[in-house]
């Protein structure tokens, strides 16, 4: 692909582009709506048809890039061609806009936060949990495919959805931001047993338990309560489930409606069969079901 001379360069030009209607590339002799390439038609979307080789990137594509550099606008350039890069560099030279260029790669100290652009870009569904999951499992997805990995077991998809959620909610609420870095450290960080979710020394040490102490402070005043309760019972009932069904329990009655805590742990469920005790009694108990997921867990007396 040829690369641009800097010495045979035009002078930087800067506009406002104050009306749609201006040129950006000419066609014709006669300046006539089908003789010239409007800024209104640049928004409109242009595609270049071409078999291999016939030019559609060193022709048509280098003209408009020209245009677009010369008209002081800006873009975003997609590709996985490394000679692309260079035809960029070349073309940023050319038109002393160098200082604009930014290339995104390995080793660049450029970055782009996906999942922070999706959260703070305005209009609807900015900010949904849901959005954000979506789109790193889609992420995931690519990059998998392209080291040729990755399967269909719904249940895995279930699963590794279910701990994406947690983990970006967990982050938002906490620190109304989220990254993959944070991600990591929630994740690894969680608690392997039961038992460590009230261990001062992993308490100490945990990314995931700072952020959820962090975030158990500002669910209320951020309207996530019910969010908030649901992350926390994720990360403490996922090992319940795993390591305490069966083993008898202490917990505390909290009213006569059967809503009991475990005295050892800071979860709170419901009691299959009220006896009718008072509020502060304590009871032996062993889980009957729970729901992670929900942040749901019942419980009979052992």
């Amino acid at each position: 692909m040829p690369t641009i001379a800097a010495t045979s360069s035009p002078p930087p030009t800067a506009k406002d582009w104050p009306d749609n209607e201006q040129e950006l590339l000419a066609f014709g002799p006669t300046r006539t709506p089908e003789n010239y390439w409007s800024l209104k038609d640049a928004f409109e979307g242009v595609q270049i048809f071409g078999a291999t080789g016939s030019g559609k990137t060193s022709g048509s594509g280098q003209a408009i890039a020209r245009a677009f550099m010369e008209g002081n606008l800006g873009g975003l350039v997609l590709t996985a061609k490394p000679d692309e890069i260079l035809s960029w560099k070349a073309y940023a030279k050319a038109y002393k806009r160098e200082p604009d260029l930014l290339i995104v790669e390995e080793g660049s100290p450029h970055r782009f936060n996906f999942l922070r652009y999706e959260l703070q870009r305005p209009g609807r569904g900015g900010k949904h949990t849901e959005n954000l999951v979506n789109l790193f499992y889609s992420v995931l997805e690519a990059a998998e495919k392209r080291q040729g990995v990755g399967g269909n077991d719904a249940y895995w998809q279930r699963t590794l959805k279910q701990l994406l959620r947690n983990a970006i909610d967990l982050s938002l609420i906490a620190a109304d931001d989220v990254h993959l870095p944070s991600l990591y450290r929630i994740i690894v960080s969680a608690p392997r047993s039961f038992d460590e979710t009230v261990d001062e020394n992993w308490k100490g040490r945990s990314v995931c338990s700072a952020l959820l102490e962090l975030a158990a402070g500002q669910a209320e005043l951020k309207g996530r309560v019910n969010d908030w309760e649901m992350t926390r019972d994720y990360w403490l009932l996922e090992f319940l489930s795993r390591e305490k069904m069966g083993q008898p329990m202490n917990a505390f009655v909290l009213d006569r409606k059967g809503n009991i805590e475990l005295e050892d742990f800071y979860v709170r469920g419901k009691l299959q069969s009220p006896g009718g005790e008072d509020p502060g009694a304590i009871l032996s108990v062993v889980v009957d079901t729970i729901q992670p997921a929900k942040g749901d867990v019942r419980f009979k007396r052992a």
